[in-house]
């Protein structure tokens, strides 16, 4: 289980994130929900790699209907937010390095489209990343053939705290950022504008 705790104020608002093997039934997804939530009184966002028993879309939440609201909901604190801790617990560093680079994906998306350069990027929709993971395909290497976790922290946009060789903290701290943030801001909210099912050979339209 991984989370996420955004902050507000002097005090965090955590969203807990539960990795779903692809292979799960779904009475056992059912009394992980019951059993979490039994636990945890914040929201909770169920994520799985694969929509065989989900609604198609491979997400299991809380206020969040389907994949596509999903993602949408970790960038808009991404972008609206001037922190956000993200932490996961007993899961390989790929897998939390993954979710930050989901959300930045698209972001290097809106910025490549902003500067006019999107003939050399890969368009990743929601069914090429499923098919993706079940290929055995490490998404991770993909993703940083463009945006290297190295490269945002020497920018400014992150800082990660090792902890062991399997749990890691990385904060996204907005720093010098913000006037960048703005812009991002201003066209994920244009793009926002054109939500519409995924098809499989589009972008992530969010």
């Amino acid at each position: 289980m991984g989370y996420i705790s955004v902050g507000e104020g002097r005090g965090y608002k955590e969203v807990y994130i539960v990795h779903i093997p692809m292979n799960c039934e779904m009475t056992f997804v059912n009394e992980l929900r019951e059993s979490v939530l039994e636990d945890v009184d914040e929201e909770v966002v169920f994520i799985r790699f694969s929509g065989e028993y989900t609604d198609g879309n491979g997400l299991y939440s809380l206020g969040c209907r389907d994949f596509n609201s999903g993602i949408r909901e970790i960038l808009y604190r991404l972008l609206f937010q001037d922190r956000i801790y993200i932490g996961l617990v007993d899961k390989p560093i790929y897998n939390l390095e993954l979710e930050i680079l989901l959300a930045l994906d698209y972001i290097k998306y809106l910025e490549d489209i902003e500067l006019g350069f999107t003939s050399n990027y890969l368009p990743l929709s929601a069914g090429t990343t499923y098919a993706l993971f079940r290929g055995g395909i490490n998404l991770l290497n993909l993703l940083y053939n463009r945006v290297r976790l190295s490269q945002l922290m020497s920018m400014g946009f992150i800082r990660g705290e090792k902890v062991d060789s399997i749990n890691h903290s990385i904060y996204l701290d907005v720093g010098e950022a913000l006037k960048i943030k703005k812009l991002y801001r201003e066209i994920f909210l244009r793009e926002s504008q054109h939500i519409g099912s995924v098809e499989s050979n589009m972008y992530f339209r969010i």
